[in-house]
């Protein structure tokens, strides 16, 4: 909403007023340094998303490829049913002793969930990421040269 006002805002303003040009560009240098704040905080959970799915995927997996049932698996793991079918549509996040009970019950490596078969999803999004930083770069260099020249 808060952007969408300021969109509507926008289109009132003379753009041939300093003061306005100004001030459209004072927000948008604000919405940049806002944006670069949050990166950093995206990249982070970004990736901790990304590992969350990636070992429930594999978990779900592998208890597919062996024929055992969501029942069976959380009674080798001695814990409730309803928990591995949460955790299968990411409503639970298993911690590390509950991966390891699950391992043991499927007989694998623990570490086997934490493999990406699709490497490059976590490297195309950091590039994606590296992309709109450049963007967002060379954009507060056009306001900062725009703010000079008026």
């Amino acid at each position: 909403m808060f952007l969408y006002t300021l969109h509507t805002q926008f289109l009132v303003f003379d753009i041939n007023s300093e003061k306005n040009r100004r001030f459209i560009a004072n927000i948008i240098q604000c919405y940049i340094k806002y944006v670069n704040s949050f990166l950093g905080f995206y990249i982070n959970n970004n990736i901790m998303g990304y590992l969350e799915r990636l070992v429930v995927d594999n978990i779900k997996r592998i208890r597919k490829e062996k024929g055992v049932s969501q029942e069976k698996l959380a009674d080798a793991c001695n814990t409730a049913t309803s928990y591995i079918g949460l955790m299968e549509i990411y409503r639970n996040v298993p911690k590390l002793s509950t991966i390891e009970r699950i391992a043991e019950a499927l007989e694998v490596d623990p570490l086997v969930f934490f493999r990406d078969e699709n490497k490059t999803s976590l490297e195309q999004q950091s590039e994606i990421i590296e992309k709109k930083k450049k963007i967002l770069y060379i954009l507060d260099k056009e306001i900062e040269n725009i703010l000079r020249n008026n």
